[in-house]
């Protein structure tokens, strides 16, 4: 049970309204939702078209007055009415109370002083929590306060609820008052145990006007200075519609409204602070691994282990929840501890993935459990549920522990699992040893014999010369030259028609094959460039090694170095990771240096052969 209540200062700037919408939202997402009413001078839950009982239905003031009246607490369940019904979740309303000639009265005799200083009020709202929890189990209260009465706010911002969400307009007043409340909330403590509550800061009714003189982004950057907190939780702008003054609920009702989004947003962040919603902590847990860096700025370290160590205690039976829990573990450097929790009965039960195996081979990897990684990279091979980022993280993994198994990838029941799409992405993604780059030969045959979903980003559908042309490129670097030279020519087309890149990988491939290189196949290359003239003008680096070979291959040493250079200064310029001719496979800087200095090498006569015909 997750207890927030709805705070605002003067006006009350939406405040009902917003609780309502989030209620609404919640009891949507499957949750069992408790309102209530605390704002008892002007309760304002009645004033919504929510389903409720025929006549006034006793409520806070009728439960606090018995107790007052017979010294024990009544039970609950009588001042409580099942208000919405969703298809999984609900909604349950604790009103103000009875809204008859008598309320006003009956509400003033209550003295609140007396109430805690003398009757154990503090002890009789911790049996409400107790009372809400046995009987309705809900997974979230949301309690609607009262502004302004001292007494009554300290129960509803500080003893009762996890957390507190502080509707404010942007001005002085607001702020001064906001001050104190803030202040007297973060200092709130019974004990050492005392958890601290969570604040959400959300302004309201913000005009929905140009800020040309930042007249509104300099004011909420002083609120943010002087109460303290990095982000607002929502922006819930004014919004000019006649239904508000019928208190509509958009959530109910205009789901696709810019307000219901704006309560959206409120509703995503008052869940993200609750470490027993489970979706909520899975989001949690994958928005974190993603980007832990924002994580960390967010909510600071210490409050990141306490939430770890919040939810393992209370997902530590959850499979799914324990697997994203331990990938976030290894990524902040508590590797044994993410192992242990992927090795836990809970996940081997319940979310024995391919990904799950992925991700303990490589901690197993990185812990120097080599037999254990191997025999997790031949589970998460039998397995399925698996998705692209576990295959290309685990793919170096393979090569150094398990080459062998390279020759099952292809024809594995977890990479069939994979959609066609992202089979052609670990293609292009790969780093291109020979092993992987036989099975990158063997899973692109497979993508030509079943191309209908093998998708091309650049033209839609990969087609089938698009995955030829991949497939030779493989197959020179396996070193299948006789196979790629099949593919790159086209019975009755003349070799000068080809385009420039399958002209010179079947230059490169009968390369292979001779043991040395065809000036002819090579004439023809620098032929096509001389027609096409894309030296002029602004190639690729890939692109200028390539007519570097060729021209090296012919003798012209100036057009030969003048690419070499051109192709050490792109690099130098911008260094990334590029596909290298010379290897057939993708390198970083530091090796594509090292083969433009064998091409050099070579222009300058001595004997080189060249990476990808080396024998492995």
């Amino acid at each position: 049970m997750y207890v927030v209540t709805f705070y605002s200062f003067k006006g009350g700037v939406g405040r009902s309204m917003s609780l309502v919408n989030v209620g609404i939202q919640l009891a949507q997402a499957g949750r069992r939702v408790l309102l209530v009413d605390f704002d008892l001078e002007a309760p304002g839950l009645p004033t919504f078209n929510l389903s409720k009982p025929e006549g006034d239905a006793s409520g806070v003031v009728e439960y606090v007055t018995q107790y007052i009246t017979t010294g024990e607490s009544p039970d609950v369940a009588k001042y409580i009415y099942k208000s919405e019904q969703f298809e999984r979740g609900g909604l349950w309303v604790m009103p103000a109370g009875l809204q008859n000639s008598t309320y006003s009265q009956r509400l003033n005799s209550i003295d609140w002083r007396k109430l805690y200083g003398e009757q154990s009020g503090y002890l009789f709202f911790e049996d409400l929590k107790v009372q809400w929890k046995n009987t309705l189990a809900p997974d979230y209260v949301l309690i609607d306060s009262r502004t302004g009465h001292s007494d009554v706010e300290g129960v509803c911002t500080r003893q009762l609820p996890d957390a507190v969400c502080l509707l404010f307009f942007p001005n002085e007043q607001n702020l001064q008052g906001l001050k104190r409340i803030v202040s007297n909330i973060r200092s709130y403590r019974i004990d050492s145990t005392t958890k601290p509550i969570s604040l959400h800061f959300a302004v309201s009714n913000v005009p929905d006007l140009d800020d040309e003189d930042h007249i509104l982004s300099s004011t909420l950057q002083r609120f943010s200075e002087e109460l303290g907190y990095i982000n607002l939780s929502s922006e819930i702008h004014h919004y000019n519609s006649l239904s508000l003054l019928t208190q509509e609920i958009f959530s109910l009702n205009r789901p696709n409204s810019r307000l219901t989004t704006e309560y959206r947003k409120l509703t995503t962040a008052i869940r993200s602070r609750n470490n027993e919603d489970r979706d909520a902590v899975l989001a949690f847990l994958k928005d974190a691994h993603r980007d832990i860096s924002d994580t960390l700025n967010s909510i600071g370290p210490r409050e990141l282990l306490k939430r770890i160590n919040l939810i393992q205690d209370n997902f530590g039976q959850d499979g799914e929840v324990c697997y994203f829990l331990a990938r976030l573990q290894e990524q902040i450097g508590s590797s044994k501890d993410a192992l242990s929790l992927l090795s836990s009965e809970a996940v081997q039960n319940g979310y024995a993935t391919g990904s799950m195996f992925a991700a303990r081979a490589g901690i197993n990897h990185k812990l120097g459990n080599i037999d254990d990684a191997i025999e997790d990279l031949r589970s998460m091979l039998d397995s399925t549920n698996i998705d692209l980022e576990s295959f290309l993280e685990t793919a170096p993994i393979i090569d150094q522990v398990a080459p062998d198994l390279y020759s099952s990838l292809p024809t594995s029941k977890a990479f069939l699992s994979l959609t066609a799409k992202d089979r052609l992405f670990f293609v292009t993604q790969s780093e291109g040893n020979k092993n992987q780059l036989r099975a990158n030969a063997e899973i692109l045959k497979h993508l030509r014999k079943y191309p209908e979903d093998a998708i091309d980003t650049e033209s839609g559908v990969a087609s089938d010369s698009y995955l030829a042309h991949e497939l030779a490129l493989a197959s020179i670097g396996a070193g299948d030259f006789a196979a790629a030279a099949d593919l790159l020519r086209s019975e009755g087309v003349p070799e000068e028609t080809l385009a420039i890149a399958d002209a010179f990988n079947l230059a490169m491939a009968t390369w292979g094959m001779d043991r040395q290189p065809s000036i002819e196949h090579f004439k023809t290359v620098a032929q096509i460039e001389d027609r096409e003239g894309t030296l002029s003008n602004d190639p690729s680096i890939n692109y200028l090694q390539c007519m570097a070979i060729a021209y090296t291959i012919l003798g012209n040493v100036e057009k030969a170095k003048s690419c070499i250079l051109r192709a050490r200064e792109s690099m130098r310029r911008i260094p990334q990771r590029v596909f290298s001719a010379w290897s057939y496979s993708k390198v970083g800087p530091k090796e594509f240096f090292s083969h433009l200095d064998q091409i050099d090498a070579m222009l300058e006569g001595k004997n080189v052969v060249p990476v990808f015909m080396e024998v492995k």
